[in-house]
């Protein structure tokens, strides 16, 4: 009887340590999953992702395109003297390409984004960007609408180790920092590309 006795208490002991095992990687699992909970809601600072029933109806209303699995996110930015101010911007895809609009709180649109492959560039777009960075190798873009209809591109390349961004107006003429208008440099602190 011994026999049976120590076995049952080996066998008892063996299903402690699982059930221990088991409780510790399902600790550390709903852990991890809350912390990526958390990383998605307050994804970078003053980002926050809103349901659609806290989006203001004049921003609502403002938003006018046909789009499916729109995301929103409110964002606390500071402007100009250090004011800050709320804008919201509806993160959708529109004709399988990731956009994005935003806007005042008021509802007015600030500007739009979307974000292309380099094949996706205007002619005019590909031949500027290869030719401001000969050899470096075009990523990605982005098309950067403002408020009043102007458009520019935003384009990312890379040079070796070195990652190139660029920015050029609908004709393909580069656009500096210090020839920015008021209206690309808000494009510009958006989402904290800059």
């Amino acid at each position: 009887m011994s026999y049976f006795y120590r076995l049952r208490t080996k066998i008892r002991k063996m299903n402690m340590k699982k059930i221990v095992i088991l409780s510790v990687l399902a600790v550390f699992a709903l852990t991890s999953y809350a912390q990526r909970v958390k990383r998605a809601s307050i994804s970078k600072a003053g980002v926050t992702h809103v349901d659609p029933t806290q989006v203001p109806t004049a921003v609502k209303n403002a938003f006018k395109v046909q789009a499916t699995a729109i995301r929103w996110e409110k964002q606390e930015v500071k402007g100009r003297a250090g004011k800050s101010h709320i804008r919201y911007v509806a993160v959708y895809k529109q004709d399988g390409i990731a956009t994005r609009s935003r806007f005042k709180e008021d509802g007015s649109i600030m500007s739009s984004s979307k974000y292309m492959s380099a094949a996706k560039l205007p002619p005019v777009i590909q031949s500027a960007a290869t030719a401001k960075n000969p050899g470096a190798n075009l990523m990605g873009a982005e098309q950067f609408t403002t408020k009043n209809g102007q458009v520019f591109y935003r384009v990312r390349s890379r040079n070796g180790g070195s990652k190139l961004i660029t920015l050029y107006d609908a004709n393909g003429a580069e656009v500096t920092k210090h020839k920015m208008t008021d209206e690309i440099k808000e494009g510009e602190e958006e989402d904290g590309r800059n």
